[in-house]
């Protein structure tokens, strides 16, 4: 599924399309998840190149949550 719009909560949360400035944000958020998960590693370069070339993908939908 393919979410071309913004989608605004009654909670005060917008879900919409990440876009490449969110990246150090979800970078964070993957320190943070990566950090109690014995089984991951935190590796920020790695990640951001990820998350980077899947901004890319015309089929990749990265949704990000934000006040």
């Amino acid at each position: 599924m393919i979410i071309d719009s913004i989608i605004q909560l009654k909670t005060n949360v917008t879900i919409r399309r990440a876009e490449p400035a969110d990246i150090d944000n979800m970078v964070w958020l993957l320190r943070q998840l990566f950090t109690i998960e014995a089984d991951f590693e935190v590796n920020a370069c790695k990640q951001r190149q990820g998350l980077e070339e899947l901004l890319k993908r015309p089929s990749a939908c990265v949704l990000v949550a934000e006040r």
